[in-house]
Parts: C-alpha cells; sequence; structure tokens
C-alpha cells in the first residue's frame, strides 16, 4: 500500500510539474503577432518606417523588426530565472542577415556604425579600439587595430557611440578609473584606411567644480556641410553645504565643424536646455517635442547656423499626456516627424502618429498592438531603434 501511495504521489508531481514547464513550450505553437492599427489618417504614411524592438513576459523575450507589410524577422528565448536579457534587437537583425561577421560581437547597437555599403564594428581592446569592417556585397571582413590616444594604467575605456562620416570612423567612448569612476569622455576620428587617429577631443568637468558630466553625439550633414554635434549635460554638486542643496543641471551645445575643424559654443540654446525632452536631429536641425497648454510643440534649432526656427503645433495632440510610466521617441525624416509612446503598463498597445514637419497637420495616427497569441500577458514592448527609409 505504501509503495503504491508513492508511485502515485510522484505520478501527481510529474503531472503537475509537467504542467508547468510544458506551458510555455506550447504557448510556443502561437505565433508572435505585431501590427499596425489605424485609427485615422493614411497609412501610406507608414511607408519605409521600421521599428527594431523587444517584447517580453515572464518566460521569454521576442526581438523583432516589424514594417508596414509585418513582422520582418524575430528571434524568441527564454528568460533566465535570475536575468532577464534584453537584447539590442537592431543587432540580432544584422546577426541574422551576417551571421558569420556577428558570431560573438556585442549586442550594444553603439559599437556598430552602418553605411550603405559596409557594417562597421568597434570594441574597446587592451591595446586600442578593435576596428572590423564588413563589405556586404562580398561577404569580405578587413580588421585592424586603432591605437588609443593616450592610456593611463588603470584607466578603462568603454564604447558609447559609433559613427562613419565622410570617410572617417568616429568613436566615442568613456573613460573610468579603478572601482568604474567615470573619469570623462571623449571623441576620435580616425581614417579607416590607415588606422591612424587624426583628432581626439576630450570632455570632462571644468576644474574646481565637482559634479558629474556626461555628453551625447551626433554627426551632422547639412547641403554640403559636415560635422559632429555633442550635447553635454553638467550635474554641479556643492560638496561644502552644510544641508543638502539639489545639484544644478545645465546644458550646453557644441558643433564640430568638419571643413574648418573648429568647434563652435551655440549660444541659442536656451529653449532647448531640457535633454530629458525627446528630440531628433536630421538635415543638421535639433527638433524637440515640447507639451504645452493646448497642442504640443515642435521646437527646432539649426544646428549648422546656431538659428531658431519657427514653432510647428502639432495637431489633435492637445489630449496627449506624458507620465514617468512611459517611453517617447521622435523620428525625423522626408519631412515627417514620427512620434511613438511605449508604456511599462502590462498589454497597453503602443502609439503612434505622423506628422507633416511643416505644417503639423496629423498624417497618420495609429497603435502598435502586440501579443504572443497566447493567454500570456505581455509585460513589456519597447523600441531600440526606428528607421524612416522612404
Amino acid at each position: 500500500m505504501r509503495k503504491q501511495t508513492i508511485l502515485l504521489l510522484s505520478l501527481l508531481l510529474l503531472i503537475v510539474l509537467g504542467g508547468f514547464y510544458t506551458q510555455p513550450l506550447l504557448a510556443k505553437e502561437e505565433p508572435l503577432r505585431v501590427v499596425f492599427e489605424t485609427t485615422s489618417g493614411d497609412e501610406a504614411a507608414l511607408e519605409g518606417l521600421t521599428y527594431y524592438g523587444t517584447i517580453s513576459n515572464q518566460w521569454e523575450s521576442t526581438t523583432f523588426s516589424l514594417d508596414r507589410s509585418g513582422l520582418r524577422h524575430s528571434e524568441t528565448k527564454r528568460n533566465d530565472v535570475f536575468f532577464q536579457d534584453n537584447a539590442d534587437s537592431a543587432v540580432l537583425a544584422w546577426r541574422a542577415d551576417y551571421r558569420s561577421f556577428m558570431r560573438g560581437k556585442s549586442s550594444f547597437s553603439g559599437n556598430y556604425a552602418e553605411t550603405e555599403d559596409h557594417l562597421y564594428y568597434a570594441v574597446e581592446e587592451n591595446d586600442g579600439f578593435s576596428l572590423e569592417i564588413l563589405d556586404k556585397a562580398s561577404g569580405s571582413v578587413s580588421e585592424m587595430l586603432l591605437n588609443y590616444p593616450e592610456k593611463t594604467q588603470k584607466t578603462y575605456y568603454s564604447v558609447s557611440r559609433t559613427y562613419f562620416l565622410d570617410g572617417k570612423v568616429i568613436i566615442e567612448y568613456s573613460r573610468y578609473g579603478n572601482y568604474s569612476d567615470y573619469l570623462g569622455s571623449d571623441i576620435v576620428i580616425y581614417d579607416p584606411t590607415s588606422g591612424s587617429l587624426e583628432e581626439h577631443f576630450v570632455f570632462e568637468m571644468p576644474e574646481g567644480i565637482s559634479g558629474y558630466q556626461s555628453i551625447s553625439t551626433a554627426t551632422l550633414t547639412q547641403d554640403d556641410k559636415e560635422g559632429i554635434f555633442v550635447m553635454i549635460r553638467t550635474e554641479e554638486t556643492d560638496l561644502e553645504a552644510t544641508e543638502y542643496a539639489p545639484p544644478v543641471f545645465s546644458t550646453a551645445f557644441k558643433r564640430y565643424d568638419w571643413d574648418t575643424k573648429q568647434w563652435t559654443d551655440l549660444r541659442n540654446v536656451a529653449d532647448f536646455s531640457n535633454d530629458a525632452l525627446p528630440y531628433a536631429i536630421e538635415d543638421g536641425i535639433f527638433y524637440q517635442l515640447h507639451q504645452a497648454d493646448g497642442d504640443w510643440t515642435l521646437q527646432s534649432l539649426d544646428l549648422m547656423k546656431d538659428e531658431v526656427l519657427d514653432s510647428i503645433p502639432l495637431q489633435g495632440t492637445s489630449e496627449w499626456e506624458r507620465s514617468p510610466d512611459s517611453d517617447l521617441q521622435i523620428l525625423v525624416a522626408d519631412n515627417q516627424a514620427i512620434l511613438t509612446q511605449t508604456y511599462l503598463e502590462p498589454d497597453r498597445n503602443a502609439q503612434l502618429a505622423a506628422f507633416d514637419i511643416a505644417t503639423g497637420e496629423m498624417l497618420y495616427s495609429g497603435e502598435i498592438a502586440s501579443t504572443f497569441g497566447t493567454d500570456k500577458e505581455t509585460d513589456s514592448l519597447y523600441f531600440e531603434r526606428i528607421v524612416y527609409e522612404p
């Protein structure tokens, strides 16, 4: 009797555990569903728009790319019990296209720069930056070591962004000391043919000021002019204060002119000092979304001319809300502004709208709906990269 009881209990345990562990596997029989759902406007506004995103729940994460025609690529993996890796979906898409080249490389998109013909990968090594270049047409790969401009012992580098402009490779990186102390950020420009260092720019806290400084960079192209844009954010703290004093934040804009090789401090930036507001850069113009009474506005600054342009009210946005549990992204291309808002709330669709940047007219409004095709909830949906190539 005792033996039969043990066998019955073992069988019951096997059924319970089997059901628990096979549930995610059975759920995968249903396909991932990510689609555009139109509320108003013409879907033609979505032509050329591609989203690289990640949808996840407690069991699995799926990275995908989505355009007007539907899902282009998706890759699903089970979540580790102790660590959920939200890999960069844009990199996974590259991996699908260039498997051999991408093998073993970082999933951080900041290590990559892409052109029509080549894919560049830069990563820090002991003696310099390792640069690998994939020729997309032939599949051939060239590799070289770019020597560091200077490197003291116990200083560590980390690549933040990689660019390609006018035949040169541009790398933005951060410097760290012992115990991961942030020391500053640098920009270096290399000739990828010879591997020689052409320029080195250092950004760190001014002497005698305590606090923290970070930079955001972008390359600029406008007509026949080219350059580098740097937004410097400084958080200044008062170490001598006898009671708590909140840090003082400031933002500065700088432009590097590619032809003259000179830096310019931009002056007309008072309306763009809040770097927490979503912004985009296109054709050398800095566009930033501002919330105001009535419709939201798109403020713009010509970075090449240091000139503030007309504010553009975005029609139909008066009831929009921006909350701490949401992420709002803006993309400007081909005279359109694409706004995408995602939420931390489970199973809440992302919001999408397209506007004419000349008139502010809303051309399209809709949602990006996502489900695993099962009864499992979606815990999060976010987009690492949005590309518009009409």
